[in-house]
């Protein structure tokens, strides 16, 4: 196994390596290759292992297991030594018939007398259909280096070849890392239309189309992705892709608007979102009721549909509703926050100051409820509670100076922590 594994890594490497090859030296080198293999087991030894590896004489390696068909394809070259007597690469005797013996399209070398001034002999290699090897440890010293630009052509170039997955998931890693998103997304999809029946790239295009705003690819692409799957997970691709100005967002709503969407909650949600936007709450609400068929109690949906329906119910029915979720959802601060808010923003203080009180009391070590109940008391004038709250906020660190200055701006506020020097100090 172990000496099968060498000799790939020979072939596959495709070098042939200057070396004199003496018989009586082939127990050290059998010694040092067993040495190698078993550095190319550990992970992080693996740069020094293909490096001794390059160094070695394959000459050795095919004396003590003879490959004939490679050897059929591999010409021998004869090179003299100082008596100036040149023997073939398999030991024989072969002044003679040196001619005879060199292809035709080989340069022969001749009345060599210093070996170590050869120039290196690459060996005979088949084009390979899987990646190389040895070009692949190209790239990833020329990425150690920080020379990415080369890195990046040899995986892509690499990528094109057969069993190629995660050859080309490095390659589309690196130039995310150091291109633009135009030229990442063109990669992807050169090399999704050679694999057209990999859907994991159909992913990256349709997510790399939305980020270079070809809504149209986007598009296509999604489509193929929901005619494949209906109910595919799309959040991943639509992280980080929603447009910035108004243009962007109508062709990407545009794009969007043939494709079905009814089983798909995270297409119905972005279009959902896109049309509230564009003040368009009747359609949207449509199909953030999609969105909710499947996933009925993830908050942001359900605070989306509150948004879109302040915008076509009552201040009553939306209230009722966010507060029916919350009550299915008691866990959720999202639903507390978003309610308590919309109350102040109704000028229901006593509402929301009541509901603030039970937030605190189901989630008693969130500074942010109870520096926000504090301030939610003052307004109303429940002194008593605001005292008790603040020095319940006086105990995290991260509030103590908020919470002592808000005791020194309210003097009907009374408390033991309340002493002049520290009043002196925070009011300095």
């Amino acid at each position: 196994m172990n000496n099968g594994r060498i000799r790939l890594s020979m072939i596959f490497f495709g070098s042939l390596f200057r070396s004199q090859l003496v018989h009586d030296d082939q127990s050290n080198l059998r010694a040092l290759l067993h040495a190698v293999i078993e550095r190319l087991c550990q992970r992080y030894k693996l740069t020094l292992s293909l490096a001794f590896c390059l160094c070695l004489g394959s000459s050795s390696v095919h004396a003590s297991h003879p490959d004939i068909s490679l050897e059929a394809h591999v010409p021998k070259l004869s090179i003299a030594d100082k008596n100036d007597k040149a023997f073939s690469s398999d030991g024989i005797d072969n002044s003679s018939t040196l001619s005879a013996t060199t292809p035709t399209n080989t340069q022969p070398i001749e009345n060599v007398a210093n070996i170590n001034g050869l120039a290196p002999t690459t060996l005979w290699q088949p084009e390979l259909k899987e990646p190389s090897l040895y070009a692949l440890l190209d790239a990833e010293f020329a990425a150690d280096r920080g020379d990415r630009q080369r890195a990046i052509t040899i995986y892509k170039q690499q990528a094109f070849k057969e069993d190629a997955t995660a050859v080309f998931e490095r390659a589309l890693s690196l130039s995310l890392r150091t291109e633009r998103v135009e030229k990442s997304l063109q990669f992807a999809k050169s090399w999704q239309d050679q694999n057209p029946d990999h859907v994991p790239a159909w992913f990256y295009v349709a997510h790399l189309a939305l980020r270079a705003h070809d809504y149209l690819l986007a598009g296509e692409t999604l489509n193929r992705i929901l005619l494949y799957d209906p109910r595919a997970d799309l959040s991943e691709i639509l992280i980080g892709i929603y447009p910035n100005n108004d243009e962007d967002k109508r062709e990407l709503l545009a794009a969007l608007q043939p494709l079905d969407s009814e089983q798909n909650a995270s297409l119905s949600v972005l279009k959902a979102g896109l049309l509230y936007q564009f003040n368009e709450p009747e359609i949207a609400i449509v199909h953030i009721n999609r969105a909710l068929e499947r996933q009925p109690d993830y908050v942001p949906f359900i605070t989306l549909k509150a948004d879109i329906l302040r915008k076509i119910v009552t201040a009553e029915t939306v209230v009722n509703y966010v507060s029916q979720a919350r009550l299915r959802n008691p866990d959720s601060k999202s639903l507390y926050l978003y309610e308590i808010r919309y109350l102040l923003d109704l000028k229901q203080s006593q509402e929301a100051w009541q509901l603030l009180l039970d937030a605190h009391g189901r989630f008693a070590d969130d500074a942010e409820i109870t520096l926000l109940a504090a301030l939610v008391s003052l307004d109303i004038e429940e002194y008593n509670s605001a005292d008790e709250l603040l020095n319940m906020l006086a105990k995290n660190p991260a509030y103590l100076d908020q919470a002592y200055i808000i005791l020194v701006s309210v003097p009907s506020v009374s408390s033991t922590l309340t002493k002049p020097n520290t009043i002196l100090m925070v009011s300095c």
